[in-house]
């Protein structure tokens, strides 16, 4: 589970340790993936950056690596 401050921008360290491999964070409106709410870029591994997200209304939603489906969870705003 990740969470983070209802409406306000947040920001999140991201680091992939896989080396060769691109991973990324999105976090969706719910688990179908159709509206995504933030899409951040592929980092390769071994790699870190920052994303920046603009803050989200209070709710739960969904958050995934979209390479990789199966590595997601819940994302809590609140």
């Amino acid at each position: 589970m990740l969470a983070a401050p209802a409406n306000q921008d947040f920001t999140v360290e991201f680091s992939n340790l896989d080396r060769g491999i691109p991973h990324n964070l999105a976090i969706y409106e719910d688990e179908t993936a159709r509206k995504a709410l933030f899409k951040g870029e592929m980092i390769d591994g071994p790699g870190k950056g920052t994303y920046s997200v603009q803050g989200l209304q209070a709710g739960t939603f969904f958050f995934r690596c979209d390479p990789h489906p199966e590595m997601n969870g819940t994302f809590i705003a609140g």
